[in-house]
């Protein structure tokens, strides 16, 4: 729901030292972005995102590499 943090995780990839994930609009406007090295994060400024229907993606910086995931799909609804 809208008003609260968001927690994403996945998989690690094998030699991966960072991760960048993005939130984006359908129309694929970011409207969040956030790196970490960890497999999961909490992204605080998420509360502040209407309701609606986003994609993220998260992407791995790994030598001579930057894997990315597919698409996933989020709906935000109203508390």
């Amino acid at each position: 729901t809208t008003g609260a943090p968001l927690l994403f995780a996945w998989h690690p990839i094998p030699g991966a030292s960072r991760y960048r994930l993005e939130v984006m609009t359908k129309e694929g406007d970011v409207v969040l972005e956030a790196e970490t090295a960890d497999t999961a994060i909490t992204v605080q400024s998420a509360a502040d995102l209407p309701p609606g229907e986003y994609q993220w993606w998260v992407g791995a910086t790994a030598a001579g590499a930057t894997p990315r995931s597919d698409f996933r799909p989020l709906r935000l609804t109203s508390p």
